[in-house]
């Protein structure tokens, strides 16, 4: 109940930032809050619908979807993972594109295959959805099945360009904060990618971000 609480008061001060909702517009037809004393409680997700405007702006976005091939994306983020991630060392843990949890025998973790998961779509929510969609796949099988899961999200800030890492970084903050407000940070480890990444331009500068770099 406590963590339904968390998510409908943290979505409210969502809607109350506009250095977020300016890369997620998509979220402003939303509104989400708590009923139940005694009995529930229930969450309430009611929207409005679409403005011109914002069937432009999910027309425009959405326009990638249909250039994106499952297949391609995939061999992408298998040769990244290869080139940065066991290439660089960027995670000892990790030998091959397919393989991860090595050398943690000693701490009762077992090696297990990396989980290759994917969605095109470029809808915040949806690429929310996808996650918790993971999530529960990292719950429900053992660690021998999937060590790891690497979700591919091509759609959401789609290439180089300082506009395509904002709308990155926001959507991954929504990841984070949800996962963090049902206290899955003390049981999942989160790292966010994108081919322009900079850490100097993720919120907050200064501080500690859950899944970015120090």
């Amino acid at each position: 109940i406590d963590a339904l609480k968390a998510f409908a008061t943290d979505y409210s001060n969502i809607l109350t930032q506009s250095r977020l909702l300016d890369q997620v517009p998509e979220l402003c037809r939303i509104s989400v809050s708590l009923l139940g004393k005694g009995v529930g409680p229930a969450l309430v997700i009611e929207t409005t619908e679409r403005t011109a405007e914002e069937l432009e702006e999910k027309k425009a976005r959405a326009a990638v979807e249909d250039t994106l091939d499952e297949f391609r994306c995939t061999a992408a983020m298998k040769s990244f993972v290869d080139r940065i991630v066991v290439g660089l060392e960027a995670c000892p843990y990790t030998k091959t594109p397919e393989l991860s949890g090595t050398g943690l025998e000693a701490r009762g973790v077992t090696p297990g295959p990396v989980a290759y998961r994917y969605s095109k779509s470029s809808d915040a929510c949806a690429a929310v959805a996808s996650f918790w969609t993971s999530v529960c796949e990292l719950l429900s099988v053992p660690e021998s099945d999937i060590s790891t899961t690497l979700l591919s999200l091509p759609a959401i800030g789609p290439g180089n360009s300082s506009e395509a890492h904002s709308r990155f970084a926001a959507v991954v903050e929504l990841i984070s904060r949800n996962l963090c407000l049902f206290r899955g940070d003390g049981v999942f480890g989160l790292v966010h990618f994108h081919p322009a990444y900079d850490r100097d331009q993720i919120h907050p500068a200064d501080k500690p971000a859950f899944g970015h770099l120090p």
